[in-house]
């Protein structure tokens, strides 16, 4: 196991994602109720992110918000 920052659209801040030896997940689901994030009391729910391909060997890869279509 390994741990690696990573960006999530709509945080200020890198989070800290705990890997197995696998890699990245291509998706997280994160669920900020309860959390005073800026944007917290607007979800109804978890949300899913996906990583960005593009982005896995930067320094902070990113994971942006997947929406149905």
């Amino acid at each position: 196991m390994r741990a690696r920052l990573v960006k999530i659209e709509g945080l200020d801040k890198p989070c800290l994602v705990v890997c197995g030896e696998h890699g990245l997940p291509d998706e997280l689901v994160i669920d900020f109720r309860g959390t005073h994030e800026h944007w917290a009391e607007q979800r109804e729910g978890p949300v899913t992110f996906r990583l960005q391909p593009s982005t896995t060997d930067d320094p902070e890869p990113v994971y942006v918000e997947m929406f149905d279509d």
